[in-house]
Formats: C-alpha cells, structure tokens, sequence
C-alpha cells in the first residue's frame, strides 16, 4: 500500500517572475533546502526570544505542536503528518 505524496499545488503565473518563483517554491530540492534550514539553524534563534517567550515555546504541549508543523511543512499532508508526529 502506497502512502499519498505532498499534495500539488496548482496555480497559474501572471507573469515571468512569478512563474519562476512558483517554480522554485514547488521544487522538492528547494523545500529539502528549506527544511534542512529550519533544523539546523533554527536552534540560534532562540538567542532573539525574551525570557518570556522561552518560557511559553518550552511548554511540552508548544513543542509537540511545533514538531506536527515541521512535518506538515515537509510532506504538506495534514494525515500523514498527524501519523508521523504520532509516531
């Protein structure tokens, strides 16, 4: 049985630009780029937070939401990612 991939994003360019920017925003390379990003380097941004918003992002409920989105942005398939996270 096969698991159902990231959902296909179609939308249609008004222009030059924004065709290339779709086409860059809906390559798998790009959003592997970008998710590779967010894990590696998203740990220095909590240098920025005030004690208060440490506080609230290191509450267990925040951080289990926090790891349901990370797989939402990956596979952008809300079943799939409620199945990894619950894994």
């Amino acid at each position: 049985m096969a698991l159902p991939g990231p959902a296909n994003i179609t939308t249609i360019a008004s222009g030059p630009f924004e065709a290339s920017i779709l086409s860059i925003a809906s390559s798998p390379y790009s959003l592997a780029v970008a998710m590779l990003a967010l894990n590696t380097c998203g740990r220095f941004l909590a240098f920025e937070f005030s004690k208060e918003q440490e506080k609230f992002l290191n509450q267990p409920m925040i951080r289990r939401f926090l790891i349901y989105v990370i797989f939402f942005m990956a596979t952008r398939n809300l079943i799939m990612s409620f199945w990894l996270w619950t894994i």
